[in-house]
């Protein structure tokens, strides 16, 4: 509802603010109330066609849209020493979401993958089918070789899967932002700004190794359980070392936080894959090489200690009991 209170239109003959009253009445809490509402800025047009009226009586020689915006801006971006002409809004939303979508997707990637591993040890745990596995007579390296198989397999179709979604992503928010900015495209390739091919096969390979090393971590972990709940149970521990540097590095670029934070967060193997999403799109392939090896250590250290669990007999009988928050052997 408008009100036009008395005298308001001597008050704009004579030069004063004309006082207008809205009432937006919402009847329920929902979307369509919100919209009802909204044509309560129909008054703002009026308000801006005033002015311009305004202008052209006191200056009729005078273009007014020049009296309100005397000043014509030309936006340059620049980026390690490269430069385009092009508005820096649509490449801040452009940064500012590869910054929030790298961090989540790898996150529920590492999350989605430790619990399918987890999961297929549980069951056989859980069924008594692993303690007539290992009476067969296959080697428990095979064994655990042939389960690591079907976790690489789903670590490159994880990591695949990843790189589209990237390549689509990247694209999708690119197109997003500069028509939501009005401005033309923006030549990010003149900026060093798209991954080359080297990239892309670098950050694979990140992806990869870290979804293996999150699977034989898993398996590890899911050894010690009774059953596929207590095996999700113990997996979801690992969420919180895949979250911390996922939320860091979400906020903020590692280089500009405290030292100490960042002696933290290059410590987590998990933080790296971020790190080096974020460096394939500068180039910057010795960090993303950095990555990889850190990643590939961790990686090995892992694998090595599930053989040793896999060669001996704790693989049957080692248990985690959730109640009492202590190792049980039965």
């Amino acid at each position: 509802m408008l009100v036009i209170p008395e005298g308001f239109s001597n008050n704009l003959t004579i030069g004063l603010k004309g006082n207008l009253e809205i009432y937006a009445i919402f009847k329920s809490m929902s979307a369509t109330e919100t919209g009802k509402a909204s044509a309560a800025g129909a008054p703002t047009l009026y308000e801006s066609a005033l002015v311009l009226h305004m202008i052209q009586q006191a200056f009729p020689e005078r273009d007014p849209w020049t009296l309100l915006d005397p000043v014509c801006l030309s936006h340059f971006i620049v980026f390690k020493g490269n430069f385009i002409k092009a508005s820096p809004e649509a490449l801040r939303g452009i940064i500012v979401s590869q910054s929030l979508g790298f961090p989540m997707v790898i996150m529920m990637m590492l999350i989605t993958a430790t619990q399918i591993a987890a999961t297929a040890i549980a069951i056989e745990k859980e069924e008594k089918t692993l303690e007539t596995l290992l009476t067969l007579p296959v080697g428990r390296l095979s064994i655990l070789t042939g389960k690591l198989a079907g976790s690489v397999v789903v670590a490159g179709a994880g990591a695949i899967a990843a790189l589209v979604g990237v390549n689509y992503y990247t694209g999708f928010t690119l197109s997003y932002y500069v028509a939501s900015a009005g401005a033309p495209p923006i030549d990010l390739d003149a900026l060093g700004l798209v991954p080359s091919l080297l990239a892309y096969l670098l950050l694979g390979v990140t992806l990869f190794v870290t979804i293996v090393s999150a699977l034989a971590l898993a398996i590890c972990i899911a050894i010690f359980s009774e059953n596929v709940r207590s095996a999700q149970t113990l997996v979801s521990y690992l969420i919180l070392p895949i979250m911390i540097p996922s939320i860091f590095l979400m906020l903020a670029d590692i280089n500009i936080l405290p030292i100490a934070v960042q002696i933290v967060l290059y410590a987590i193997p998990y933080a790296h894959s971020i790190i080096a999403a974020k460096a394939a799109f500068t180039g910057d392939y010795l960090t993303m090489l950095t990555s990889i090896a850190y990643i590939s250590l961790f990686t090995v250290a892992i694998l090595y200690i599930a053989a040793k669990i896999f060669t001996t007999e704790r693989v049957v009988t080692a248990r985690i009991c959730l109640k009492r928050l202590k190792l049980k052997k039965w």
